[in-house]
């Protein structure tokens, strides 16, 4: 469903990442390593998404770091949808995606 309603993967698992995470600021390595997709593609959508407010940046040292924006006009609507369609499942995923490799899984 969500497929259909936006146009890119690449997009669906960031927005889903980020929705997940509200908290937490990624840089593109960590995108790429936790979404699984390519990192001209997500630095691509990251562009998108922040030029018109749904994720805002920040530069520590050599790094940019990308967060979502709870303040975006329709935040909370995308974030609701977010968690409707993907439900617990999809949200597993992306926990487990985060944690791979650690020391806690």
């Amino acid at each position: 469903m969500l497929h259909k309603l936006f146009s890119s993967k690449v997009r669906i698992e960031l927005l889903s990442t980020f929705f997940l995470h509200p908290e937490k600021s990624l840089y593109l390595r960590e995108l790429e390593r936790i979404t699984g997709e390519d990192y001209k593609n997500i630095s691509n959508e990251l562009r998108n998404l922040e030029s018109i407010g749904l994720l805002t940046s920040s530069k520590s040292g050599n790094l940019k770091y990308f967060h979502a924006n709870p303040g975006f006009l329709i935040y909370s609507e995308l974030k609701s949808i977010f968690f409707k369609v993907r439900g617990a499942p999809g949200l597993l995923k992306q926990v487990l995606n985060v944690f791979e490799g650690s020391d806690i899984i």
